[in-house]
This record gives C-alpha cells, structure tokens and sequence, in this order.
C-alpha cells in the first residue's frame, strides 16, 4: 500500500495536467486511464524498463507544462495559506472587546460589580463558551506532514468553528476571581 502511493505520488507530479487542459472529457478520461495504467504497471513490476522509459520521455517532452502546473499549484497554496491567516487573525470588533474587558477591570481597581440587595456580588451572564481545541489532528484530513505554522493555523481555525472566543475565556475567568473576591 505505502508503495502504491510512493508510486502515485511521483507519477501525479509528472502528469499533472487538469480537466481545464483538455478540449473534450473522453480525452482527459483516456489521460487518467494512461496514468492508472503507470501506476498499475509500477506497483505490480509489469514492464517497469518500458514504463519507466515512457515516464521519462513523457517528463522531457512536458518539462514546461509541467513546472508551470506545479508553480500554479505553489501560488494556489499560497493564497489559500494567506486566506486562512486573515480568518484565523482577530478583527478590530473583537481586539476593541478583549481591550475593554481588561481595561474595565483595571479601571475599577479590580471589583467591576456592584452589590445586590443581598450584599452579595453578582457576576454578569457570560454565555458559556467550548473549550478550544488543543490538538486539532483532523480538520479536513490528517495533519501529518504539515509544518509548525499550518498545523498551528489549522489548530485556531477549528477552535474558531468551534465557536471560541478568547474575548468570553478572559471574561469568564475575571469574573470568577472577582465573585470569589466579593464573597
């Protein structure tokens, strides 16, 4: 099984052309019956000299093609790299609310509640929020092979789907050490 997709992978990067670089589907369909034949006769040592040849020859011939694909595939992964950075980074609406819920606390000197009529401190309703998620191993697929940074990305952006917001954490926590504080 490791052999077949050792395999596959290297012949995919080879032939990497799309459904957009053919006229008809009955062409781009006998293209990927051409590379499933390949990958076929790789796994399985049927005439691995003459497959091999047709590889290498196809390479030179596509050389071009082929390095544009892959940089076209690069920037594609780079602009979606970059999109995922802009919906994992705060907004101003949400930076404004965690500066106004530290700054209210030190602006009160720490107690930001007024007593009830039974003397006792009552901390506001803050809506509970999910735990982030600490590892997040599948979000979209397995994560193995991702480097520091995108696992780090894929790591916030699914404490996020979770619907996570730091902003309620703090609030929670302040309001907690505060009605312990009052009592």
């Amino acid at each position: 099984m490791n052999k077949e997709l050792v395999i596959r992978k290297r012949i995919q990067s080879i032939y990497n052309k799309e459904r957009e670089d053919f006229q008809e589907l009955k062409e781009y369909n006998d293209y990927l019956e051409t590379i499933e034949d390949i990958v076929f006769n790789l796994v399985e040592g049927i005439d691995v000299t003459a497959t091999e040849a047709s590889v290498a020859r196809y390479q030179e011939e596509n050389q071009e093609q082929i390095l544009s694909s892959h940089a076209r595939k690069a920037s594609e992964k780079a602009a979606n790299l970059k999109a995922q950075r802009a919906a994992v980074e705060p907004s101003v609406e949400e930076l404004e609310a965690e500066h106004e819920i530290h700054g209210s606390a030190e602006r009160s000197g720490g107690m930001q509640y007024a007593p009830s009529a039974l003397g006792h401190a009552q901390p506001p309703a803050v809506p509970l929020q999910p735990t982030p998620v600490a590892q997040a191993r599948h979000v979209n697929g397995d994560s193995e092979g991702l480097d520091d940074e995108s696992r780090r990305l894929r790591t916030e952006l699914a404490a996020k789907a979770g619907g996570y917001v730091s902003a309620f954490a703090v609030r929670r926590a302040i309001d907690e050490a505060m009605a312990s504080i009052a009592l």
